[in-house]
């Protein structure tokens, strides 16, 4: 509604009053006006979808705001949303239920000694002099013990649940409780960097620069830091950075790559040092919680160091997570796997079938030896394949390709069909 015919109808009602006070007794001195509340913001409905790259931004800000964290679940497409899932469920399948029910059990009961120990936890952390800004460190260990129990208390604490779990679901659960943590540790650790930068998220302003079409740029400001501007495109009728869509199926694929490791032979070979690690954990912590004065304590902490340091670096010994075994003499990890993105229309079967039969004509591979899959949509599709000893040359012979970047570091190739 244009402002000058608001401002016109609201000067017309004040006229109209004070003619009618007129009409019938002199007018009353004018009270003092109390300045107007700010309105409070309208309720987060994950029903509505902005209409812009602006609005988009600031539904997601107001809804962590409002404790409703699955506000970032409806910010992305909805296929964005299917690979999250396809990622959560293909990890529950692959998990060994034996090693991930260990986990939780540990990480449960070190959010029960960071509560019941939490004077004698100070107290091995250190004098008040050794406190950061007013802070002891083992504020930071409670802060993260409420973290994890809200976490092994949600479907994630469960495999067989998280094989069936959506993502959007999971943050509403167990985000916002999350979130009531986080806000808290805001206000008993205002000096904490990384807790003021999580801070200024919310304090964003959002500004819609232009848009057209399926493009927008918006400008983003926070506080202390330079303006952006960041390009936004319409990817099935929702408003998401472009670095992201471009990028989406590339990241997606190389999370796929990693989850190749978590093979049945590959967690069987490390099972054995996680278990051992994991029950050496849990008897620590069976230590720490059955101390009953701060020098028990203490020298619980000290055992528990003499007792770990050398698992850790067992666990961290380099063939700690292998991959799937290919034959004998060779096995598959995620440093031989390679990420091919190709951005356009094609046959995905055809060309992952061309991929490996290069792989295996350019490195003398068998079929058996040979490890590739996909995922993507009409416009880009990312293959994962291995193992490439050589990148540099595995991209050179992809000549039914045009390979644009080679980049060995992320061990990825980007390309496009031959016209």
């Amino acid at each position: 509604m244009p402002k000058e015919f608001c401002q016109g109808r609201f000067l017309l009602c004040v006229a109209l009053g004070l003619l009618a006070g007129c009409a019938e007794k002199p007018a009353a001195p004018t009270p003092p006006v109390a300045p107007a509340k700010p309105k409070a913001p309208p309720a987060y409905d994950a029903t509505v979808t902005p209409a812009t790259a602006d609005a988009a931004i600031l539904a997601v800000i107001e809804g962590v705001k409002q404790k409703h964290p699955e506000a970032l679940w409806h910010f992305l497409p909805e296929s964005f949303q299917t690979d999250v899932n396809d990622v959560l469920h293909d990890f529950a399948n692959r998990m060994d239920p034996e090693i991930w029910s260990g986990t939780v059990s540990v990480l449960r009961k070190l959010a029960q000694v960071a509560r019941d120990k939490k004077q004698f936890l100070r107290g091995a952390m250190g004098p008040p002099g050794a406190a950061v800004d007013g802070r002891n460190p083992a504020d930071d260990i409670e802060n993260l013990a409420g973290l994890l129990t809200t976490l092994v208390d949600s479907d994630l604490g469960d495999l067989e649940k998280l094989k069936q779990a959506d993502g959007g679901t999971l943050l509403a659960k167990t985000g916002g409780p999350l979130l009531e943590q986080v806000e808290l540790a805001l206000k008993l650790a205002p000096g904490d960097a990384s807790l003021q930068r999580l801070g200024q998220l919310l304090d964003l302003k959002v500004r819609l620069l232009s848009s057209e079409g399926e493009t927008a740029v918006v400008l983003i400001e926070a506080p202390d830091a330079e303006p952006l501007e960041a390009n936004f495109l319409r990817v099935e009728g929702k408003w998401i950075p472009s670095e992201t869509a471009h990028d989406w199926i590339e990241t997606v694929g190389e999370v796929k790559a990693r989850l190749v490791m978590l093979s049945p032979e590959n967690l069987a070979r490390s099972k054995p040092r996680w278990m051992t690690l994991l029950s050496t954990i849990e008897g620590v912590l069976d230590d720490l919680d059955a101390a009953r004065d701060q020098q028990q304590f203490n020298r619980s902490l000290q055992n528990a160091t003499t007792a770990l340091v050398p698992l850790m670096g067992m666990m961290q010994g380099p063939d700690d997570m292998p991959g799937p075994d290919v034959d004998d003499e060779a096995s598959l990890t995620s440093a031989d796997l390679v990420t091919v993105v190709v951005r356009g229309s094609i046959d995905p079967a055809d060309i992952q079938a061309r991929l490996s039969r290069t792989l295996r004509t350019q490195f003398g591979l068998t079929k058996e030896q040979v490890f590739a899959e996909s995922t993507g949509d009409d416009e880009m599709t990312s293959f994962t394949i291995g193992p490439v000893p050589d990148i540099e040359a595995f991209g050179k012979a992809l000549e039914f390709l045009e390979v644009h970047s080679v980049d060995p570091k992320r061990r990825s190739i980007e390309a496009s069909p031959k016209e």
